[in-house]
């Protein structure tokens, strides 16, 4: 910006050239993460504090509606799920948020809506964080969330979200995530805290063998993981995708490294629970569409079934949505819009039809 442009109240011409940036960033939640509160890492306070920033699980990530768990989305934290933490941009009145702007379930199935709702109250502190960003700190005390599921929705009413924000975190005492297919805690756990003990040097946070988060592995955290076998009893690693009673809203934002998907914000619905069973990629079946190459879809749905979640959806919608795509992304969607059709299709027949499809084969 030209300095002789700019003047103070008295007159005084800027002296030299500047600019600034400004950030815009748009309403909505932003940031999921667990933390492990009252770990070594917040310096063993079990009070939301600055210092929480630095127990930040920064290996897990929340599970979103319509994944399947993984490692990544459970702790090993012998205190269990303690803390966890919301990044809200552009919230107007965060100090009016309290436990009643949030819900809580906990379960170990991938059925959600049969979870229990017996879930303690956490204590709600919040805070500023730059660029319009509100960061909201969940506290539970320790070993009251642990070996299950929790899901967390951030309600819409009070925050000003389009539609209420659903994601879910899990804990698994003493798992160190050496079988990928399941999160069995067993002997296997024992000896990979023996023979990955420390010493004198600190652990990060993401060493997956410090149970305890004192920042040390040693015999401490080989016996909690010989006392949390999980037996018969493993945390499970859920799959929403095909879970039964599975909630879905049109307002879900779904960023799949493919395209951007932005569903018609404010309008919720339910797609039927009987939608939807996984088969093989790269099969084409009368009535249904599976996967490309280009993306592996995780499940299809019969015509009539689909047919049925359309009118649903578009029903619902009454409107357009919109893809933010770039014209190679186009070209895939073509492709799927081919398959799904068995006829020649444009990249411009895109419409609401090929949006539900992309919804229903991303989520059934």
């Amino acid at each position: 910006m030209r300095g002789r442009v700019i003047q103070d109240q008295f007159g005084n011409l800027l002296a030299t050239d500047a600019s600034d940036t400004w950030i815009v960033s748009p309403h909505g939640v932003v940031g999921r993460y667990v933390l492990y509160n009252n770990s070594a890492f917040d310096g063993n306070n079990p009070a939301a504090a600055l210092l929480d920033n630095a127990a930040i699980a920064t290996d897990k990530v929340a599970l979103m509606p319509g994944g399947t768990a993984t490692f990544a989305n459970y702790t090993s934290y012998n205190r269990g799920l303690n803390g966890i933490m919301v990044d809200i941009s552009g919230l107007a009145n965060p100090g009016g948020l309290g436990v009643s702007d949030f819900a809580f379930k906990v379960g170990n199935n991938s059925s959600p809506t049969t979870w229990s709702t017996n879930v303690p109250s956490p204590n709600v502190a919040w805070r500023d964080i730059g660029n319009g960003r509100t960061r909201i700190t969940l506290t539970w005390a320790d070993y009251a969330i642990q070996n299950q599921w929790l899901q967390v929705t951030v309600k819409k009413d009070n925050t000003g979200l389009a539609a209420d924000d659903v994601f879910y975190s899990g804990n698994a005492i003493g798992e160190t995530g050496n079988n990928a297919a399941n999160a069995v805690v067993d002997l296997q756990d024992d000896l990979g805290a023996r023979n990955h003990k420390t010493g004198f040097t600190p652990a990060p946070i993401t060493n997956r063998y410090d149970f305890n988060r004192d920042r040390r592995v040693n015999a401490t955290d080989e016996l909690i993981a010989r006392y949390n076998h999980s037996g018969t009893s493993p945390l499970q690693l859920i799959d929403l995708m095909t879970g039964a009673g599975q909630d879905f809203g049109l307002a879900a934002v779904l960023n799949d490294g493919i395209f951007t998907r932005v569903f018609v914000p404010g309008i919720g619905i339910t797609l039927p629970t009987s939608v939807g069973s996984p088969i093989s990629t790269d099969t084409l079946s009368s009535g249904a569409a599976a996967a490309t190459s280009k993306q592996a879809l995780p499940g299809i749905v019969g015509s009539t079934q689909k047919l049925a979640a359309h009118d649903t959806v578009l029903a619902a919608a009454q409107k357009p949505l919109v893809d933010d795509a770039s014209s190679l992304q186009w070209a895939w969607l073509a492709e799927f819009e081919q398959m799904r059709t068995k006829k020649p299709s444009s990249k411009k027949d895109f419409g609401n039809a090929t949006a539900v499809d992309i919804a229903l084969a991303a989520y059934c």
